[in-house]
């Protein structure tokens, strides 16, 4: 290094006046190759003033170099140097060393849903253009402590950027992406990334009734819903959209519920009701005949169904058989002990005859057969007038006011 010394000393009386050269500084800096790297240097050209010089360099942190004119394994940023020479005169200024930074606009959508993906798009810029990224998941190792490179988990090695943007769907986790430039020196920026998911996801609880009679339409079913996102939306396939719906018959329910991120769950609703309905096995006998009132109805056994019974006639009778009908429609209800109903419908028509049959022979002779002219079912007829005629025409037996069966043949006392 050239050495100037140049002394002009005026006298003036006894007072000396002596005026130094300046010093001059001029430097050559070599910026880094990628940011992050270290490998920018600054070298100094110092002249004029009084040799020694005293150099400190100073950067964001502090002192980090004195008494050289040449540092390097700089990264980009701001550097400052001050020298003084022997005789106490000074130099300062600042260098920049610039590279070019990659950085990156990042989109990350979290998964909408429990187990669904996510998604992941990253944008580059700066460096030089054309990029290229590799892909890595992170797990958490319990026993470490720490999170790990997952040695289970891949993708591409390497993912070109042909448009201007790296776009991935991954599902729920911590994944970190280096983005390399075209440069060729290894510039490149890491990105740490985490997708994450609603805690827990959408689940059902449900309960429901069954119908207890055959044919009913009692049935309730209620579902709730837990995880996912509240509020939730519930579309069953009877077309209603509440958590609860009733008065349902037997058949098979699917209700569907959405949470407010769109994710669903669906689950099927059996309702079901007893095999077979409540059989009535029952006897009916018509009226015998037209002036008689001997129809009835009987329920000789109840099928399917549990005691006790109530009974209901169309004909308000409220017991299990009825008796001494007309020709007529009849109607049962039966209501067991689970509140179940069967109604049953019954036709007593009328036998379209006489009721009385009249015996042409009687033979009373005391024997007990047949002693006594009967005539079958007279007693409906209270109010009748009987006669009996020999050959020519005379009377032999009359009644009026009815008839009791009790004739013998007796004909004025005698038989």
């Amino acid at each position: 290094m050239k050495k100037i010394i140049l002394i002009i000393c005026a006298i003036n009386a006894l007072t000396f006046t002596c005026l130094y050269s300046q010093i001059l500084v001029s430097f050559v800096k070599q910026n880094p190759e990628c940011y992050g790297f270290s490998n920018g240097n600054i070298e100094l050209n110092i002249t004029g003033g009084v040799e020694p010089y005293s150099i400190i360099w100073t950067n964001n942190s502090g002192i980090f170099a004195t008494d050289t004119n040449f540092v390097d394994n700089l990264q980009a940023g701001k550097y400052w140097f001050d020298i003084t020479d022997f005789n106490g005169l000074t130099a300062t200024d600042t260098v920049y060393l610039t590279t070019f930074q990659i950085s990156t606009i990042d989109e990350i959508t979290d998964a909408p849903c429990y187990s669904a993906n996510g998604a992941i798009k990253i944008t580059p810029q700066g460096g030089r253009e054309f990029y290229f990224g590799y892909w890595r998941r992170m797990v958490w190792n319990p026993s470490l402590n720490t999170m790990i490179l997952d040695p289970t988990w891949q993708d591409s090695s390497r993912t070109n950027i042909d448009t201007n943007y790296f776009s991935k769907s991954y599902p729920k986790g911590f994944y970190i992406l280096t983005v390399v430039d075209s440069s060729g020196l290894g510039c490149s920026i890491v990105k740490n990334i985490e997708i994450k998911e609603p805690t827990s996801q959408i689940s059902l609880q449900e309960t429901h009734t069954n119908n207890i009679c055959k044919f009913d339409t009692a049935a309730l079913i209620q579902v709730n819903a837990y995880g996912g996102t509240n509020p939730y939306l519930y579309s069953w396939s009877s077309g209603k959209t509440t958590p609860t719906i009733s008065n349902l018959k037997a058949g098979l329910y699917t209700v569907t519920v959405s949470d407010s991120k769109g994710c669903t769950i669906s689950e099927s609703i059996n309702v079901e009701e007893p095999f077979q309905e409540i059989l009535l096995i029952s006897e009916k006998n018509d009226v015998s005949c037209r002036d008689n009132h001997d129809g009835s109805v009987s329920i000789q056994y109840i099928e399917n169904s549990i005691a006790p019974y109530t009974y209901k006639w169309s004909n308000s009778e409220t017991t299990v058989n009825i008796s001494n009908l007309d020709a007529d429609i009849f109607i049962i209800t039966v209501t067991d002990g689970n509140n179940c109903k069967a109604i049953d419908t019954f036709d007593v028509k009328l036998t379209d005859i006489d009721c009385i049959t009249i015996n042409n022979v009687i033979t009373p002779d005391g024997n007990g057969k047949n002693d006594y002219w009967i005539i079958d079912n007279i007693h409906l007829y209270p109010k009748c007038e009987v006669s009996v005629f020999d050959r020519w025409g005379n009377i032999v037996f009359n009644k009026t006011s009815g008839y009791d069966n009790l004739w013998n043949a007796d004909y004025k006392g005698n038989p």
